[in-house]
């Protein structure tokens, strides 16, 4: 597992092997979670759209 303070790869597949690139996906609030989720999805190569 990693520690949140390590820099992630360049990943491109998301949780449980999704691939994501170009992609959308849609992210509903903008709490804790998001700002958990975001950069991962973001780095997996998804459309994020932020709702």
């Amino acid at each position: 597992m990693r520690r949140q303070s390590e820099r992630m790869p360049q990943e491109q597949h998301y949780l449980a092997g999704l691939d994501l690139r170009g992609r959308a996906v849609v992210v509903v609030g903008g709490g804790t979670v998001a700002q958990r989720r975001l950069p991962r999805l973001l780095a997996a190569g998804a459309a994020v759209r932020l709702v």
